[in-house]
């Protein structure tokens, strides 16, 4: 979800204002858009910094982020994005079947990596994962919780599963995630 984000920006946000002169040919989509949206976006060139600030909103084939402030940071030589920091009472990162929620969340490119701060939680399906600080490595399929982890797991046959035929896990209801884990 936000690497998604990081290559959309890194490809259209930071690319130097349109100078005049011919229209260029617009590039076919590979696949659906990124969108962002937000109440105010500042880019500053100079500095290779955007920053959407009120309701910032990303959407694209992975999931939704929501946030009340994200700041893009592009390495100045080839304006990729180096680092997303989205900030917030409350970061959401929606993806199928899972739901990340936090007051910080830390992109950084160069390693993948994903640093959930400020109360950080997990719902996976029926399950809630919690710590101090949760860093999920998005290359590497892995997830390090640290310090105090706390983990609340519903067996196969247990409460939180659907009685629908494939036996999948029922979604958990908004405000699940606050009664789980203190």
């Amino acid at each position: 979800m936000i690497a998604a984000a990081a290559s959309l920006l890194a490809a259209s946000m930071l690319a130097q204002p349109a100078q005049s002169g011919p229209a260029r040919a617009a590039r076919p989509a590979a696949g659906p858009p990124t969108v962002v949206t937000s109440d105010r976006l500042e880019v500053d060139y100079a500095k290779n910094v955007a920053d959407f600030t009120g309701r910032v909103h990303v959407k694209d084939r992975s999931g939704d982020l929501f946030a009340d402030r994200m700041i893009v940071i592009f390495n100045p030589a080839d304006r990729q994005v180096r680092e997303i920091t989205a900030t917030g009472r409350q970061v959401v990162i929606d993806s199928p079947g899972r739901r990340a929620v936090s007051r910080k969340a830390v992109y950084t490119a160069n390693d993948g990596r994903i640093l959930l701060t400020g109360d950080p939680k997990i719902l996976h399906g029926p399950n809630a994962y919690a710590a101090e600080r949760i860093t999920i490595f998005k290359d590497q399929d892995r997830t390090i919780f640290e310090p105090r982890a706390r983990m609340v797991f519903y067996s196969d046959q247990g409460p939180g599963f659907a009685n629908d035929a494939r036996g999948l896990p029922a979604a958990p209801a908004p405000g699940a995630l606050r009664k789980a884990l203190p």
